[in-house]
């Protein structure tokens, strides 16, 4: 995401420049240009270490683009708006033979998303990843400050959350 104007460096508003990744990575598997690895991973829109702040919901929509971080800790997405989400996965993943038989081809992984306590009050109504209509793989991810760290809807089919955190207070970790 650096190469999109990206800084981690906790200072500036980063969510234009993320989204433009995303964006392109997804026009690329639109275009052909991603192969699903094993993983089923085609486009990885990678952050380096450091604090990007956002201050509206980052969004993917199409199926092989997946935000990976260096690590849960190492790599954090700082919500300033507690109205927003932090990451909505909306895409619709349709089983084929080829991919039937691993998780959801959309995801996150391998970072921490929150809002800090100090940009919260009475408002928090922001939830940390958001999966509509996905199949969705969540790994490594610490979200905590939200109103709550997941929010499903629709099925839960194909979709892997594993080694996550949830430090979020106000409403529960997964709504479904």
């Amino acid at each position: 995401v650096e190469d999109f104007g990206a800084k981690g460096d906790n200072s500036r508003d980063c969510t234009t420049a993320i989204q433009a990744a995303i964006n392109y990575a997804e026009a690329v598997a639109h275009a052909g240009g991603a192969v699903l690895n094993k993983a089923g991973i085609g486009g990885e829109v990678r952050l380096g270490s450091g604090v990007f702040q956002i201050s509206s919901q980052l969004t993917i929509n199409s199926d092989g683009v997946y935000l990976v971080g260096e690590g849960e800790g190492t790599t954090i997405i700082r919500q300033t708006d507690e109205t927003e989400n932090g990451i909505v996965m909306k895409t619709v993943n349709t089983l084929t033979d080829a991919n039937a038989d691993r998780p959801g081809n959309v995801g996150v992984k391998n970072l921490s998303i929150y809002i800090d306590p100090s940009d919260q009050t009475d408002s928090l109504s922001g939830y940390g990843i958001v999966a509509q209509l996905v199949q969705f793989t969540c790994e490594n991810v610490n979200v905590r400050g939200f109103r709550r760290s997941f929010h499903v809807s629709g099925s839960l089919r194909r979709s892997l959350i594993t080694n996550c955190v949830s430090e979020c207070d106000r409403g529960g970790t997964i709504a479904v």
